[in-house]
Formats: C-alpha cells, sequence, structure tokens
C-alpha cells in the first residue's frame, strides 16, 4: 500500500512552466515528475559524504589532481598500444589529459548569474530550515523546493 501525504510549496511561474515542460516532455505527470525529483534528491542525501579535504568548491564537478597522469591508471597502456599492428606509432606519446580538458565556455548573462545567485541564497536558506525542521510534513516540504531549486539551478548552468 502507497500513503501519499500531500504537500504545499511555492515556486516560481518560472519553475512551474520549466517543470510543466519537462513534464510534458517526458510524458509524465507533474505530480509524478516532482515526485522523481524529490526521491532522487532523498537518494542523494542519503549517499556517504565526502570529508571536507577533499569536498569540491563547485557543485558537480570533479576535480583532477595536478599528478593525475593515464600512464599510473592504465600503465600498460603505452605499451599495448605500441604493440598493437594496426597502428604504427602509439596514440599517446606522453599521457597527458590536458587536450582533453579544454573546455570551450560560453560567457553567462548578468541575468542567469543573477538569477543563479538568488537560486543559490534560496537554496542555502532551505537547507538551514531542512536541519532545523522537526515536523515530517516540513522536512519533506523543504525537501521538495531543494529539489526544484537544485534542477532549475542545473538547468540555468
Amino acid at each position: 500500500m502507497n500513503n501519499k501525504t500531500k504537500a504545499t510549496l511555492e515556486i516560481s511561474e518560472e519553475t512551474m512552466h520549466s517543470l510543466e515542460k519537462i513534464a510534458a516532455d517526458s510524458g509524465k505527470q507533474l505530480n509524478e515528475l516532482i515526485e522523481d525529483i524529490l526521491l532522487k534528491f532523498i537518494k542523494e542525501q542519503k549517499k556517504p559524504t565526502v570529508p571536507a579535504e577533499n569536498k569540491n568548491i563547485f557543485p558537480g564537478v570533479a576535480l583532477i589532481k595536478n599528478n593525475f597522469d593515464v600512464a599510473s591508471v592504465v600503465p600498460d597502456m603505452q605499451k599495448s598500444l605500441s604493440e598493437s599492428p594496426s597502428l604504427h606509432k602509439p596514440l599517446i606519446d606522453t599521457p597527458s589529459l590536458t587536450p582533453v580538458l579544454k573546455i570551450q565556455t560560453t560567457p553567462v548573462s548578468a541575468e542567469k548569474q543573477a538569477r543563479r545567485a538568488e537560486i543559490e541564497v534560496q537554496m542555502k536558506e532551505i537547507s538551514i530550515l531542512l536541519t532545523t525542521a522537526i515536523e515530517d510534513d516540513k522536512r519533506t516540504e523543504y525537501s521538495i523546493q531543494y529539489a526544484i531549486l537544485a534542477n532549475e539551478l542545473e538547468s540555468i548552468t
């Protein structure tokens, strides 16, 4: 038996329109989409946390340490590439990720930067409310709001 609890949340019209569009594109009802987003958020919250020294400054971005080297990850890679009968020379002379990591970014508009900052502030406020909430209904409501803001923040970037 699947018990459901009703929750009310306040979101901007822009967020509501984007959620409705995503729901329509995926063929889901809006309630199902919000429930999926919330469940995804809850599962991510249950994952083990990374020690503070390894946390990334930028959420969602994996940092590669300065001493990272392809050869250290796959030591026989250079040898297997050079011995391949179909190759006349190794594909990689010096293992390095430098060419792979060149990322072309387009400048972000001032409007998007302002909206991003606004969302981040709201997320910080909601995370404080989440940690201090005593009632389960309030936690659920704050979790939904946080998940929606996180989704909107991800769509901006």
